[in-house]
């Protein structure tokens, strides 16, 4: 679930408890505002590693879904990220050469079988 930080209160929210209303100076939005303190508007997109209350400061997709974090956290799911994108594009190669070897083995084998026809 996304969390939320107030920035005049510090409190940090998940989004199920964010207050919303119909915004009254301009109806096709909406306010939203923090159930501690009542402040309108002023929740900003807290990150969303377990423990943490920094406001998250970039975003970034993974295998479980997109994620929001902070600095700290986005730098240890980057390399984690380089990590797994690292093993795919190996396990792409890999299955490219079992291909391969598939396809010449079935080259080979035609080779001998019209090797043996000729004699």
């Amino acid at each position: 679930m996304k969390k939320w930080k107030c920035e005049e209160c510090d409190t940090v929210i998940d989004e199920d408890k964010i207050l919303i209303a119909d915004n009254p100076f301009d109806p096709e939005n909406i306010i939203t505002g923090c159930p501690f303190c009542k402040s309108v508007n002023s929740l900003q997109a807290a990150c969303d590693e377990y423990g943490c209350d920094q406001l998250a400061s970039c975003g970034f997709p993974t295998a479980e879904g997109y994620r929001v974090t902070c600095g700290k956290h986005m730098r240890k799911y980057k390399e984690k990220t380089e990590e797994i994108n690292e093993i795919h594009r190996l396990e792409v190669k890999v299955e490219k050469l079992e291909a391969d070897l598939i396809e010449a083995k079935k080259d080979s084998a035609e080779i001998a079988v019209e090797t043996q026809v000729i004699k």
